[in-house]
This record gives C-alpha cells, sequence and structure tokens, in this order.
C-alpha cells in the first residue's frame, strides 16, 4: 500500500518490518504452543501496522488540505 501510495519514508519502513517480523514470530510462537510471549509478538505486529496506516493517513491529510482552498472557492 505504501508503495502503491508514493509515501514510503522511516516510519513506513519500520512499521512494515515490525508487522511482518511479529507476524511471523507470532506464527512461530502459535505453533510451538507458547502463549505469552505470543501475545508481545502480536502487539509488535499490531503497532508496524498502525505506524504504516498514519503514514498512509498523514499523507490524506496533506492532500486534503491542499485541495480544501480549491473546493471552498468553486464550492
Amino acid at each position: 500500500m505504501v508503495q502503491a501510495a508514493g509515501v514510503h519514508n522511516e516510519l513506513a519502513h519500520w512499521g512494515s518490518i515490525a508487522y511482518i517480523g511479529g507476524r511471523i514470530a507470532y506464527t512461530a510462537l502459535y505453533i510451538s504452543g507458547i502463549p505469552f510471549i505470543r501475545s508481545l509478538f502480536w502487539n509488535i505486529a499490531a503497532f508496524g501496522m498502525l505506524a504504516v496506516r498514519r503514514r498512509l493517513s498523514c499523507r490524506a491529510k496533506r492532500r486534503w488540505h491542499r485541495l480544501g482552498p480549491r473546493l471552498r472557492r468553486h464550492g
């Protein structure tokens, strides 16, 4: 999503690494049957996903602010 939107930066990069790494570790711990540490890695993956989403929403807000004055003039 980040690549398609053209908003890749450090936050998106580390967020995607945290998401993928967290999900891989979570899956391995799930198969192993380790319950408490598994929750930690699920949260790491969730924070990674939120970091990527944050970057996407920042881009959308900037785009909306640029369009705002144009819409008010014509609307």
